[in-house]
């Protein structure tokens, strides 16, 4: 029997199992002569930002170059590809992380298959011009802003964008993800929401429901009229953050939040249950641990997307 093909996924995944050592010490390591440490992971943390960058890649070659099969055919211009494609949703940080990764991917391909790979003569890097802004986008939106955010959309013709809005400050949905929320989707029976559609990598969760927003949901799920399955009428997440950031200019806030939409909400959501967390359990790791699952970023302690959302 022919021996079944690896994926691209699983070949890159692979490549990064072998340069774990987990446990061992990177700073002894960095005087060992024979041991290049950039070629090797030493947390479980960085082991997972890889895999999920790889994620992301992959999920970009399947739709831009669906014939590309073995990690040997892979080219700089694949990655500046999907560069191009992602990097409008990428903060500055985010933008830097991904270019330093693709750096070490080649490194540890190269190791693991005895390749001679070059995928970062010609990187695509961030312009210029977006280096020099400053990073706004980690603001946290105040409860007084949400209110008046909401009220502007209130006024619009954006009850979708309004409704986003409102589950997104709720249990910290992305756009994405509020676009694709069914009514189907809210359990009151277990007091959660079911991110099941259109969520990042695919990965699905449940998100609780806080007593305080219950009467919201229980509302919009039996008193709203249900002309479509979706509880934003099928609306395109492109199409809610564009009444969001028209709501936004028409209110100012625009130039406090800038070059965001949600993810200021999102953020309030964060800091709001990280307290709640904390006076729960009385550790910061921990009380982040639940948040960060809530918001769809794994289970694993992530100490850059701590001091992201909670620690600026």
């Amino acid at each position: 029997m022919a021996k079944k093909q690896r994926s691209l996924k699983t070949q890159l995944n692979y490549a990064v199992s072998e340069s774990k050592k987990t446990g061992q010490s990177k700073h002894a390591d960095k005087h060992n002569p024979n041991i290049d440490t950039k070629n090797f992971i030493y947390s479980d943390e960085s082991a997972d930002a890889f895999r999920d960058t790889i994620t992301n890649f992959v999920n970009y070659m399947k739709e831009a170059h669906p014939e590309i099969k073995y990690v040997r055919d892979l080219t700089v211009d694949h990655f500046n590809g999907w560069i191009t494609a992602r990097e409008k949703d990428w903060r500055n940080k985010t933008y830097d992380n991904m270019v330093s990764r693709v750096g070490k991917l080649e490194k540890m391909l190269n190791r693991t298959y005895h390749l001679e790979l070059d995928l970062t003569t010609n990187l695509r890097h961030r312009p210029a011009e977006r280096m020099d802004k400053t990073q706004i986008r980690n603001l946290a939106m105040s409860k007084g802003d949400l209110n008046k955010l909401k009220c502007e959309l209130g006024k619009s013709k954006s009850p979708n964008a309004l409704r986003a809005i409102e589950i997104t400050s709720r249990v910290g949905l992305r756009v994405n993800e509020v676009s694709h929320l069914r009514f189907d989707h809210i359990d009151l029976e277990k007091g959660c929401i079911h991110a099941v559609e259109g969520t990042k990598n695919g990965k699905k969760r449940d998100v609780p429901i806080r007593e305080k927003d219950l009467e919201f949901f229980w509302d919009l799920k039996y008193t709203v009229k249900q002309k479509s399955p979706y509880v934003c009428g099928g609306i395109l997440p492109d199409s809610i953050n564009k009444a969001i950031r028209r709501a936004m200019e028409e209110t100012g806030l625009n130039r406090k939040y800038i070059n965001t939409t949600e993810h200021a909400v999102r953020k309030l959501y964060a800091t709001e249950r990280f307290q709640e967390e904390l006076e729960r359990l009385h550790d910061e790791r921990k009380a982040w641990e639940v948040v960060q699952q809530e918001l769809g970023h794994g289970e694993r302690f992530r100490e850059n997307l701590f001091r992201t959302y909670i620690k600026i």
